[in-house]
């Protein structure tokens, strides 16, 4: 489970349990929203997705709903890609903002 050592790993999933209260649907979210995400973002990204994931199910997570999950992070992935119509100026962090024209101070 990434780098983590076996009694790192065991107390992480541990954790999660108690966090998860009894929730594997919960820890199903967790999973799908992390692989869903970091799928096309390289290899550092997707080894750590990965490597949420591997807990998340350590710890009981629903492995049916884990798919719907992935969708639903791919869905945002995407969304966040899109300019916002609320924020007409808004640009995607790897575009260059647009070019102001020269302010006129006549």
């Amino acid at each position: 489970m990434g780098n983590l050592t076996g009694d790192q790993a065991a107390a992480a999933v541990a954790e999660l349990r108690e966090v998860a209260d009894g929730r594997p649907d919960l820890l199903a979210e967790i999973a799908g929203l992390a692989l869903g995400t970091t799928e096309r973002k390289g290899p550092e990204y997707e080894a750590t997705g990965h490597a949420v994931a591997e807990l998340c199910r350590a710890a009981g997570a629903d492995e049916q709903a884990i798919p719907a999950w992935v969708e639903e992070g791919k869905r945002r992935t995407e969304a966040r890609r899109m300019p916002s119509f609320s924020q007409p100026g808004r640009h995607s962090p790897r575009q260059a903002p647009p070019a102001q024209p020269p302010s006129r101070n006549c």
